[in-house]
Parts: structure tokens; sequence; C-alpha cells
């Protein structure tokens, strides 16, 4: 699975790795040898940061929060205390279209119209768009060169043939819907969401 986060410090010479698989890896500049290891449960790992001395870190993922771990000496991991909102948490009354977006993109975009870009640019009104042309956001140099807008046609793509190989380049993270009526399902429901409508109930799955 990609690597999605990195960080270092320089005393006492340290690299962690979080991945799409959500296994956290901690290791030793000067040999790379993996001095602690842990597997996330509850997803992919997207930041990281080290505390001054490096015998913590704060790692975040898919939750609304970061979760303190004490690398050194090794401290078992606890349960978040109390209920929190989880964007990507599944539920009865979301549509299916609904529920990929919610597992492939809410992480990193928001459909808001005033809302804050997140690791990607907002979608709010995405379908019209020419690529890595909203203001404000900092796109890749590869995604600003492509010239396509994004439509039913060109999201569907994406998901089909993953990033890596529709937009090569991109900071996009490896994601892909090798289901099509999974992809058709995110595409109905976005080109509603990203023009601020909503879904009154859920509908069968491939519903257009």
């Amino acid at each position: 699975r990609p690597v999605l986060a990195v960080a270092a410090i320089a005393k006492p010479g340290l690299i962690v790795t979080g991945g799409g698989g959500g296994v956290i890896r901690v290791m030793r500049i000067g040999d790379w040898a993996v001095i602690e290891e842990y597997q996330n449960a509850l997803g992919p790992v997207w930041a990281l940061g080290f505390i001054p001395g490096g015998k913590k870190l704060y790692f975040g993922g898919l939750d609304d929060f970061a979760t303190l771990w004490q690398v050194a000496p090794r401290k078992a991991f606890e349960p978040a205390a109390g209920k929190f909102p989880r964007r990507f948490q599944l539920s009865k009354e979301l549509s299916p279209g609904q529920r990929q977006f919610a597992r492939k993109c809410s992480v990193c975009h928001s459909l808001k119209e005033n809302g804050r870009n997140r690791a990607g640019p907002s979608l709010y009104n995405i379908f019209g768009r020419r690529a890595g042309t909203l203001p404000g956001y900092p796109y890749s140099p590869a995604l600003q060169k492509l010239d396509f807008v994004w439509n039913a046609q060109t999201i569907g793509k994406l998901f089909a043939l993953g990033p890596d190989e529709f937009t090569p380049g991109s900071k996009m993270p490896l994601q892909k819907i090798t289901d099509r009526v999974k992809r058709a399902d995110l595409i109905t429901y976005l080109k509603r969401a990203s023009r601020g409508e909503t879904m009154a109930k859920p509908t069968p799955s491939g519903a257009q």
C-alpha cells in the first residue's frame, strides 16, 4: 500500500512512515532498522509528527482528531474515550453514492461552497471545472498541465484506472473503484451533492 505520510527527527535520528494500509513504522535513519511498528485499526495514516526528543509522535487519519503514541518506552494503545464523529463511518441512512464518497473522498475533499480545502481541493461545482484550476489550492505541476474538464466520464476514468495512470504525477493517493455500479453510484451522488443538493433518502445501488 502507498506511503501517505512521513516525518523525521534529527535527534535521536528517527524517521516514521504511515501507509494506506494503516501501518506505522518507526526506523533508525542510520541503518533503516525498524524499531517500532503499529497497525492502525482505524484505517490509513495521513499525517505524522514527532514530539521533540522522538519518544512520542502524533498520527492522524480518517478521524477528525490526532492520536498521541508513546513510542519509547512502548506504551500500549488505548481506545479513544467517548463519542466522536467519523466522516467515513457507514450508516443505514447513507445512499450507495454517499457510502463511496465517505470511503474514497471525504478524508481529502469537502463538498461545501464555503468549505475549506483539505488535503485535496473542494469538490463544490466540480462538474465542468478544468482540472487543476480551483483558486487557492496548491496543485502539483503535473496536474496543472493536464488539459481536461471534470465530468461524469473523466471522474469515472479516474476511479476506473486510478490516479497513478489517469493523473500521473499528481498528489492524489491511489484510489480505485473497480465495480462499475459503485462508480456510477458515486458519480450520481457527486452530480447533486457538488451543487449543494441533498439526497432525500437512500437510492438503490446503480440508480441513475
